[in-house]
């Protein structure tokens, strides 16, 4: 800045669109710096900065004191750990600068990011990703989530794929939160699905949506222990599970979700015990289950929910072999035998109401 007071520049009126009145095409640029010095670049960084590498961020970078010396000091970025590195002697790093927890922002336009994936290799645990309004298309490619970010939509986000077979269009495999998505499979790909999850992370407000006709494959296969399916609608247009909780998907969480499937609304695997099922309105399609409990599962707890079979199936809740639950305060769209004789309900008898109710 100018040390002393500085009349009459006679700045010409900025355009209409103008962002600021220091602009070349109003013409202000060369009288404000004679004014009060030339001290910024252009887009608006200070030309005291010293910028080291640029936004592809693919390679460590360094800045080196010139010493002559055979170890000479140096500044650091490095990379992989996203953290600046101070080093006194050239070889051992005497202090290290970490970033603080940040926001990542992805749109269509006018953000850094244009894709979700950009930006989850960009941050690091802790970060929040927004993603602004817009459908984004991961093609045959899965949409990995191996950070431990919230990625939370701001508006209406879409997210689509067509995986090929054993894949999905999004995995989670990180401690992640993921919020207000509709993820929407539109493939036939088989023994994957829409949504994977293989760590304790927790899906709140989603849509997911099978339409992938002709596919064998989940809505959400839960394979993560403690994991938590929060406030969610799943859609499963073909003949297979709505929620399918993997051997490892042990203490997950499925609370207030609406579930509408094809096949068997939700499958629980054997060795994933301590399922919590809450407060959730499941619906079966073709001659298939509202639940199914896979033999020897335990801790099961199943309350406040609505439960309906479907076609020729016989039971509500059915089990693959001998399990004990605890299922209370549910209704369910048959008038009696809702619940398999080889579940031992720990509670006792559950509110059975008719179709007429549900």
């Amino acid at each position: 800045m100018a040390s002393t007071y500085t009349e009459n520049l006679n700045l010409a009126k900025p355009a209409k669109g103008d962002v600021d009145w220091d602009d070349e095409v109003n013409g202000n640029s060369d009288i404000l710096d004679a004014a009060v010095g030339e001290e910024h670049y252009p887009d608006g960084r200070h030309k005291n900065t010293i910028t080291i590498g640029d936004d592809s961020n693919v390679a460590d970078k360094k800045i080196v004191a010139n010493t002559g010396e055979a170890n000479e000091p140096y500044l650091g970025y490095d990379v992989s750990e996203d953290e600046f590195v101070v080093a006194n002697d050239g070889q051992n790093p005497a202090g290290v600068m970490t970033r603080p927890q940040g926001v990542m922002e992805v749109a269509k336009s006018g953000k850094r990011f244009t894709t979700l994936s950009a930006a989850i290799t960009a941050a690091q645990s802790g970060d929040t990703v927004l993603v602004y309004p817009g459908t984004y298309d991961q093609g045959s490619s899965e949409l990995v989530v191996n950070k431990a970010v919230h990625l939370k939509a701001v508006g209406k986000v879409v997210i689509t794929g067509s995986p090929p077979d054993m894949q999905y269009v999004v995995t989670i495999t990180a401690a992640a939160t993921m919020e207000g998505l509709e993820i929407v499979m539109t493939g036939t790909g088989s023994d994957g699905g829409v949504l994977k999850i293989s760590a304790s992370a927790e899906l709140r407000r989603c849509s997911i949506v099978h339409n992938g006709i002709g596919s064998a494959s989940v809505g959400i296969y839960c394979n993560g222990s403690g994991a938590r399916i929060v406030d969610c609608e799943i859609e499963n247009s073909v003949a297979f599970d709505g929620i399918n909780v993997g051997s490892s998907g042990d203490n997950s969480v499925i609370d207030n979700c609406q579930i509408v499937t094809n096949g068997v609304g939700i499958y629980v695997s054997t060795a994933a015990n301590g399922v919590m099922i809450q407060g959730c309105d499941i619906s079966a399609g073709g001659s298939n289950y509202g639940v199914t409990l896979s033999a020897a599962v335990t801790g099961t707890v199943i309350r406040s929910s609505i439960v309906r079979k479907s076609g020729s199936a016989t039971e509500c809740i059915h089990a693959t072999g001998a399990v004990t639950a605890k299922i209370y305060q549910c209704s369910f769209n048959v008038d009696s035998g809702a619940i398999d004789t080889d579940i031992t309900n720990l509670i006792g008898t559950p509110y059975n109401v008719s179709d007429a109710d549900v």
